[in-house]
């Protein structure tokens, strides 16, 4: 992303929508990634390299939740 990082990001949708989940998908899944991004408003972090099957079930369980 040319002009924020995905933590940026994450706070300004946080910002301006504030009732919609946010969910991160990345390579750099760590203790620390998941930590930040629970700071900037990221509900979920899914790692690029569990499996798109894992990733699907995961956020479908936590969206319904959202409702």
């Amino acid at each position: 992303m040319p002009e924020m990082n995905g933590f940026e990001a994450a706070r300004v949708l946080r910002e301006t929508m504030p009732q919609s989940p946010l969910l991160m998908f990345t390579s750099h899944d760590s203790p620390a990634v998941e930590s930040k991004a629970a700071s900037v408003g990221i509900r979920a972090v899914f790692s690029k390299y569990a499996g798109i099957t894992a990733l699907v079930a995961q956020a479908s369980a936590l969206l319904s939740l959202s409702r």
